[in-house]
């Protein structure tokens, strides 16, 4: 863990074996109260970390994998595996899903969610005892992929349909069971005629759902930034960009070393501020042909917010020292 007195965004680089954290203006000081050095490294053999939250009482749950099955750890705030939790700190579920967590979220009640890439779990805060009556509310078959959780409860998972081609949202309410006020049988379909990918997902106040990724476009053969909207109906946005969607591009090509390359941005992570303002961070290619960090920032019809950016276009960029960096969060 790490303090700033200003915003960083965390990411992962292009150099093999490397993560790195980029902060925007100012250096970050490691928290020497975790772990002593503010790193914790952990030695389970095949292990991947995906995500990271903290809950009120500041401890540390880590959600990801073991040779395909899906793990959870909660650490103390010292940086030591809380014994009182899972199993030796460690919540198992050997569920084959090939992916570990993909999402995980504390419910009001400190129940804790899982999500996979092929199912969803509800958990009791110390992570022993799954919740049975989830479990049998809940979808047959079971669905999994992203997963974020609204204001009043609702979980919002979003799954993939067919690689990298269509989507699918789907609400369920707090007990596992579908929404059936949303979409159509808790279900809205999301076509991308095979060249979208989604990566970020969130919601507002309200309950509008916000997501983030890209779009291949052979008219321009490059990716452009993705952003889409949704009503706490189901339905399309339409005062947001056109139907709902904004598809951004900065440009179509680029010149180095005598070629044509082509521009390409992508969201990965996408939050709503206090203003209602809507942050995507992600990556764009730049003339040195590397990704840099960049953060758009958008209002609530779709357009740039031109009070953000050093050039008032609403875009921040940023040059990492490391090539072939990109935001995740």
């Amino acid at each position: 863990t790490a303090t700033s007195s200003t915003s960083s965004l965390a990411g992962s680089s292009t150099v093999p074996g490397s993560t790195t954290t980029t902060t925007l203006y100012s250096s970050i000081t490691p928290d020497t109260t975790f772990g002593g050095t503010g790193v914790v490294i952990s030695t389970t053999s095949s292990s991947v970390a995906n995500m990271v939250i903290i809950d009120s009482n500041n401890k540390v749950l880590v959600a990801g994998g073991v040779t395909g099955n899906t793990r959870v750890w909660r650490y103390d705030p010292g940086g030591s595996l809380d014994a009182s939790f899972g199993i030796g700190g460690e919540l198992q579920i050997n569920d084959g899903s090939g992916t570990g967590a993909t999402g995980i979220v504390l419910q009001p009640s400190g129940k804790l969610l899982v999500c996979t890439g092929n199912n969803i779990y509800l958990y009791d805060a110390d992570g022993k005892t799954p919740d049975s009556t989830f479990a049998a509310n809940k979808p047959n078959p079971a669905i999994g992929g992203k997963m974020t959780v609204d204001q009043s409860g609702r979980i919002i998972i979003l799954s993939s349909t067919t690689f990298g081609n269509n989507y699918n949202l789907t609400r369920l309410l707090s007990n596992g069971s579908i929404d059936n006020t949303f979409g159509v049988s808790g279900v809205v379909a999301i076509s991308g005629g095979g060249n979208i990918s989604i990566n970020g997902m969130t919601t507002d106040s309200s309950g509008n759902i916000y997501l983030t990724g890209s779009d291949y476009s052979y008219a321009h053969s490059n990716m452009d930034l993705m952003v889409w909207k949704y009503l706490v109906s189901g339905q399309p946005d339409n005062s947001f960009g056109a139907g709902g969607v904004v598809n951004f591009n900065g440009g179509d090509n680029i010149q180095g070393n005598n070629i044509s390359y082509p521009i390409d941005e992508f969201g990965s992570a996408i939050r709503i501020n206090a203003l209602g303002k809507i942050l995507v961070s992600g990556a764009s290619v730049s003339t040195d042909l590397n990704n840099n960090t960049t953060v758009w920032r958008f209002d609530q019809d779709g357009s740039l917010d031109a009070s953000f950016g050093a050039n008032n276009d609403g875009i921040a960029r940023y040059t990492p020292t490391v090539s072939g960096s990109q935001a995740q969060g």
